[in-house]
C-alpha cells in the first residue's frame, strides 16, 4: 500500500511533533512546543479510520497503529471521544488486546469494555470481538490479537507449527492457554523448552498464574524432571531447559514417552549448529531430532522471533506438513530516537518504520561535550552524564531499561546513575534491606539500589534477578542495566529501552550485535498491556556509520538448522578423524561433528546412516563399520557414552581406565571433600587439557583449592551471606567475584567437567547434584526443583518432615508444597522480599 502525498504530510507532521515533544522532555531544546492541532488531529484520526476499513497489509495497519499511538501519547484532556474512536480502529486492524490499553473505562473483573456511544459501532465491535475470542476451559474466553487467533488455530488444526512475530506480540500468552486449553481436553504431558533458568521461573510462574485463576485441579508444573515426583494421572508440565530434557532423556529413554505436546521456544538459537561448535544449540537441535524420532509427540510447536524462513526452517525440522504462522505488526508502537554528531552540532533523531529518512532536530542543550562522546568505546563519564541527562528527565513512572556490553560494565553503569529526585519509599528500602542482608551491605548492587537502580546479569544470584524484576514491574525499581539476558525473551516492562551501540565489549574490533539483535533490543521498548507506545534511545548513531544497521528496520533472521555446511566445509578433516580413530585433542570448528557422529552410531547402530543423513551428515556404509568397530574395541560401557553426548567416547575411555585411582565424594561433610575433587580434575587435566580448558580452565592449583573449598560450602547450603564474608570484611570487588564463582564456575563448570566421573562411580551419587543446586537436604533441594530459589528454600526446608517425605516422595506433591508455602506466607513467617518470590505459587 503506497500512501498519498497529503497524507505522508499529514503523518509527518504527527511523527515531528512527537519528536519536538521528546525532545523538550529531555531537555535537549529550549524552544516552547505547543498543543498538537486539533485540525491535524482530526484528519490524521479520519485517515486512520479509512485505513483502518480496507488496511490489508502491515503498512496500512502501521500506519493505523502509528496514528492512534501518537496521538493517544499526546491527547488532550478535553478529548473525551478519543478512546471510543480509538478502541475501533484497534479492533479493525486485528488489535483486540492493544483496546484494553486504552479503553479507559474497562473493566478486569467483568471483563467489559465501554459503551462506544453507537448501537451500530457497538454490534461491530462486539462481532470482532467475538472473531477474537476463544475459549480456554468451558465457559472461560480470552481476547486476542488476529495473529494470536492465527497462532491458536494453527496449533489446533496442525501436528507440526513454527510461529515468527515481533517480541511483543503476545506469543508466550497464546502458548500457555493453549497448552491448558489441549491437556483439559486430551491426556497426557506437556513439555517446554526454553533457554535460561530466568525464563523457565517466568514461564512457570504463568502456568501457575492461569490454573490458579481458572480454579483447575490436578496440575503439576515441574521445572526439572524426576520420576518419583511425577504423578501419571496428573496433567503434568515441564518447563526445562535443552539440558535438563536430555539429561531427563538420559536417564530414561521412557520418560517422555506420553508427551501431548513440545514447545521450543527462542528456536533461533538452533541456528549456531550450523556455523559453529556451540553445546546449547547442538543440544537443542538434537533434542528436537531426538523428540520427532523417536517420542513423535501429537504436536511440536516452536517459536522465535522475527524469523524470515520460519516456513522453510520447520519444513526441514518436520517435512512438508508442517504449518507456519507469522506476523509483522506489534500490537505497540515502538519508536528509534539517536543522537548524532554532524559538522554543524548535535542533532537529535527518530526513526519510524513508516520514512526510510529520520525526522532531526538540532540539540542545543547536550549534556556533555560531543568530542569526547561520539565513536568513543570505554563507558567514562561523558556516557555517563548523557545516561543521567536522560533519565532525570524521564517520567517518574517509566520503567527504563539501559543495555550495556558487558557484566562489569553493567555494574559500573548502575553505579554511575545519580540519584533521581524522588524519595525512597518504604518498598525500596525494605528491597535495599533484604539484599544487604542476603548477601552484604558492602555489594555494589545495595549502593545502586539507593538511587532506585539495579543490574542484571549472570552474576546475579537468581533470587536476586527475581527480586529486581518483581521490583521492576511494580515500579519499585525505576531503571535496570541489563546485558544481553534481556534479548533472551526476559518480560521487563519497560517504557523505554536506552543502548549507547551495538558493541558488546569495550573494544574497538570486538563483537558486536546484529542488526537483527539489535532490531530485538529495540523492540523490548513497550510491552503489550504495559504500554501502547515505547521508545529506543541510542547514544550514539555516529558509531553505526560502518555497520549495516538501520534504524528504521526491523529485520528477519533466516535461520540455518543442520550440519550440512559445516560438515561440507570441513569432510576432509572430519573423515579423516572417524576412519582413524583419532582421539579428540584440540580446539577446532567440528569437533562436535566427529562426536556427534560417533554417538549416533553407538546408540542408533544402522539407523544412524540415514539419522545422520537428514542432518545434513553423510556416512557411507564402510565409514560407519570403521566407526563401530572403533567403538567396540572401548572399555567403557555404552551406556556411559551415551549419557555424556559432548564427550569424545576415546576420552571417555582413556578417564575410565584411570578411574579407580581417582573417587568423588559422596557428601559435602566428607573431610577430604576438596582434596578428593582436586585429585579426580587434575587427572581429567592430564589426560585431556582439550576438555579441561573448555569447561573449566582454572590454571592456577590455589584458586582452584579456593573454588573448591567455596563449592564445600555452598554444597553444605551454608547462606550465601555467610559464603560472601568467609575470611574477613569484602570489598565490592572479592564479593562480585565470590558470587561469579558460584554462579557460574560451582553451579555449571565444575559438574560439566565431573559428571563423566559421576558416571563411572555411581549415578545415585548426589554430590554434583547438590553442587548445581547449592543443597544437600532432601526437603531443601525439593523446593529448589519446584522452583523456590535457594536461598528461601533453605529458609523454609523448616517447614517439611526430611526424614518422612524422604521415604515417601509421592507425598512430596504440588500441592503439599503450596499448602505449606501458603501457611508460611499468611503467617507473616518470611519477609516482604521472600514473599514476593512466593507469589507465583500463592
Amino acid at each position: 500500500m503506497q500512501l498519498k502525498e497529503k497524507e505522508r504530510d499529514l503523518l509527518n507532521i504527527l511523527l515531528r511533533y512527537d519528536l519536538e515533544v521528546f525532545a523538550k522532555k529531555l531537555n535537549l531544546i529550549k524552544s516552547e512546543i505547543g498543543k498538537l492541532d486539533e485540525t491535524v488531529v482530526v484528519s490524521l484520526l479520519n485517515l486512520a479510520e479509512r485505513l483502518s476499513r480496507k488496511a490489508s497489509d502491515d503498512i496500512g495497519r502501521n500506519v493505523c497503529l502509528t496514528i492512534c499511538g501518537l496521538i493517544w501519547e499526546h491527547r488532550e484532556r478535553e478529548w473525551n471521544n478519543l478512546s471510543r474512536f480509538l478502541m475501533q480502529i484497534m479492533s479493525r486492524i486485528g488489535l483486540i488486546p492493544t483496546v484494553k490499553m486504552i479503553d479507559t473505562k474497562f473493566d478486569k473483573e467483568s471483563n467489559t469494555y465501554s459503551d462506544l456511544g453507537s448501537l451500530i459501532a457497538q454490534f461491530k465491535f462486539k462481532a470482532k470481538l467475538e472473531d477474537y475470542s476463544v475459549s480456554v476451559v468451558e465457559n472461560n474466553f480470552i481476547s486476542l490479537s488476529s495473529f494470536q487467533k492465527r497462532m491458536w488455530d494453527s496449533i489446533e488444526d496442525y501436528k507440526r507449527v513454527g510461529i515468527s512475530a515481533p517480541t511483543s506480540a503476545g506469543k508466550s500468552y497464546v502458548l500457555a492457554n493453549k497448552i491448558i486449553n489441549l491437556l483439559e481436553k486430551n491426556s497426557g504431558s506437556c513439555v517446554y523448552i526454553v533457554p535460561t533458568i530466568t525464563l523457565i521461573n517466568q514461564v512457570s510462574s504463568d502456568f501457575r498464574k492461569i490454573v490458579k485463576d481458572l480454579d483447575l485441579k490436578n496440575y503439576n508444573i515441574s521445572q526439572t524432571f524426576a520420576e518419583k515426583y511425577v504423578n501419571p494421572q496428573a496433567k503434568n508440565i515441564f518447563v526445562l531447559t535443552q539440558e535438563r530434557a536430555l539429561s531427563a532423556i538420559s536417564q530414561n529413554s521412557k520418560y517422555f514417552s506420553e508427551v501431548e505436546l513440545l514447545v521450543i521456544d527462542e528456536i533461533q538459537n538452533i541456528e549456531r549448529v550450523a556455523n559453529e561448535d556451540n553445546d546449547r544449540s547442538r543440544d537443542l537441535y538434537n533434542l528436537i531430532q531426538e523428540f520427532e524420532n523417536t517420542y513423535q509427540p501429537d504436536k511440536i510447536v516452536v517459536a522465535g522471533p522475527r524469523l524470515k524462513n520460519i516456513n522453510e526452517l520447520v519444513r526441514k525440522l518436520f517435512g512438508d506438513n508442517a504449518k507456519s504462522v507469522s506476523n509483522e505488526l506489534p500490537p505497540v508502537l515502538n519508536i528509534s530516537y539517536s543522537f548524532v554528531q554532524q559538522s554543524n552540532g548535535i542533532f537529535f533523531r527518530q526513526y519510524s518504520v513508516l520514512n526510510d529518512k529520520p525526522q532531526s532536530i538540532r540539540v542545543n542543550n547536550f549534556p556533555t561535550d560531543g568530542s569526547k562522546f561520539f565513536k568513543k568505546v570505554q563507558f567514562r563519564q561523558p556516557t555517563f552524564d548523557v545516561i543521567n541527562h536522560i533519565l532525570n528527565h524521564l517520567g517518574e513512572n517509566e520503567g527504563n531499561i539501559i543495555f550495556s556490553p558487558t557484566k562489569a560494565t553493567a555494574n559500573k553503569i548502575a553505579g554511575s546513575i545519580a540519584k533521581r529526585n524522588h524519595n525512597p519509599n518504604q518498598d525500596l528500602q525494605s528491597l535495599i534491606k533484604y539484599i544487604s542482608s542476603s548477601i552484604h551491605p558492602n555489594y555494589s548492587l545495595v549502593n545502586c539500589l539507593n538511587n532506585s537502580t539495579a543490574y542484571h546479569h549472570a552474576n546475579v544470584p537468581q533470587y536476586i534477578r527475581m527480586v529486581v524484576e518483581k521490583a521492576f514491574s511494580k515500579n519499585v525499581i525505576k531503571n535496570i542495566v541489563c546485558t544481553t539476558t534481556l534479548m533472551q525473551g526476559v518480560n521487563l516492562p519497560a517504557k523505554n529501552i536506552i543502548a549507547r551501540n551495538q558493541n558488546l565489549s569495550n573494544k574497538k574490533q570486538g563483537a558486536k550485535l546484529t542488526p537483527y539483535e539489535f532490531a530485538n533490543l529495540r523492540g523490548r521498548a513497550g510491552r503489550l498491556m504495559k504500554d501502547f507506545v515505547g521508545r529506543a534511545i541510542i547514544l550514539d548513531e555516529n558509531a553505526f556509520e560502518d555497520t549495516q544497521t538501520k534504524l528504521y528496520e526491523y529485520p528477519e533472521k533466516e535461520v540455518s538448522s543442520g550440519y550440512g555446511v559445516r560438515f561440507k566445509e570441513n569432510e576432509i578433516e572430519i573423515r579423516k578423524t572417524l576412519s582413524q580413530g583419532d582421539k579428540i585433542v584440540e580446539e577446532n570448528s567440528f569437533n562436535d561433528l566427529s562426536i556427534h557422529v560417533r554417538h549416533m552410531v553407538l546408540k542408533h547402530k544402522k539407523n544412524s546412516i540415514e539419522r545422520l543423513r537428514n542432518t545434513g551428515i553423510y556416512l557411507s556404509e564402510t565409514e560407519y563399520k570403521a566407526v563401530r568397530d572403533q567403538l567396540k574395541k572401548l572399555d567403557v560401557p555404552k551406556e556411559i557414552i551415551i549419557k555424556n553426548s559432548h564427550w569424545d567416547p576415546f576420552v571417555l575411555n582413556e578417564l575410565y581406565l584411570n578411574r579407580k585411582y581417582h573417587k568423588l565424594p559422596s557428601s559435602p561433610f566428607d573431610l577430604h571433600f576438596v582434596d578428593k575433587l582436586q585429585g579426580v580434575i587434575n587427572m581429567i587435566k592430564s589426560v585431556s587439557p582439550y576438555y579441561y580448558s573448555k569447561y573449566l580452565g582454572i590454571e592456577n592449583d590455589r584458586l582452584l583449592k579456593k573454588c573448591l573449598i567455596n563449592a564445600q560450602e555452598w554444597c553444605r547450603e551454608k547462606p550465601i551471606n555467610q559464603i560472601v564474608k568467609w575470611g574477613g570484611v569484602p570489598s565490592e570487588e572479592e564479593i562480585d567475584k565470590i558470587l561469579e564463582l558460584l554462579n557460574t564456575t560451582i553451579v555449571f563448570q565444575i559438574p560439566k567437567l565431573l559428571y563423566p566421573i559421576l558416571h563411572f562411580e555411581d549415578d545415585e551419587n548426589p554430590i554434583l547434584s547438590f553442587m548445581e543446586q547449592g543443597a544437600y537436604n532432601y526437603s531443601t533441594r525439593r523446593l529448589i526443583e519446584y522452583g523456590i530459589p535457594r536461598e528461601l528454600a533453605i529458609n523454609l526446608k523448616k517447614l517439611f518432615d526430611d526424614e518422612k517425605l524422604r521415604d515417601e516422595p509421592l507425598k512430596f506433591t504440588d500441592r503439599y508444597i503450596q499448602k505449606k508455602l501458603n501457611k508460611a506466607y499468611l503467617n507473616n513467617n518470611i519477609s516482604k522480599w521472600e514473599k514476593v518470590q512466593l507469589e507465583s505459587y500463592m
